[in-house]
């Protein structure tokens, strides 16, 4: 099953690691409302979003980038 990138990011790396979203907004410097809402599911992810993510968590753009694309064409 697809899921969102926002979903990815809770299950994969937010909760294996005890993250909060507060503490990942503060280290990547991106509103905490903004990611709340991106895990969620209300928002797509970036292309800033995706590098950002990708720096502190030491993966690609594309991987987040790509894992939305997968999304959209599974949810059209």
């Amino acid at each position: 099953m697809i899921q969102h990138p926002g979903t990815v990011l809770n299950d994969r790396f937010l909760e294996p690691r005890g993250l909060s979203i507060y503490r990942l907004a503060v280290a990547i410097d991106v509103p905490s409302s903004s990611l709340e809402r991106f895990r969620s599911g209300r928002i797509s992810v970036s292309p800033d979003l995706a590098n950002r993510l990708a720096g502190y968590f030491g993966t690609d753009a594309e991987y987040w980038l790509n894992t939305q694309n997968d999304f959209d064409r599974m949810a059209a």
